[in-house]
């Protein structure tokens, strides 16, 4: 959403922006979910966490 809105705008420059800060506000929360999960599961999660992406398949 927040790319198409970029688009939108006409400007290369605020969609790498709205991009980007969306990435930063993305990881921050995959962190924070990912704590708390390893803190209620324990090591199965761990280990789920070491076989699967976050975001991006194959990538990130």
């Amino acid at each position: 959403m927040n790319i198409g809105i970029g688009l939108a705008l006409g400007s290369w420059a605020s969609t790498a922006l709205l991009a980007l800060a969306a990435f930063a506000v993305y990881s921050y929360r995959i962190a924070v979910e990912e704590r708390a999960l390893i803190r209620v599961i324990g090591e199965p999660y761990r280990d789920f966490m070491s076989k699967r992406r976050r975001l991006i398949p194959f990538i990130y």
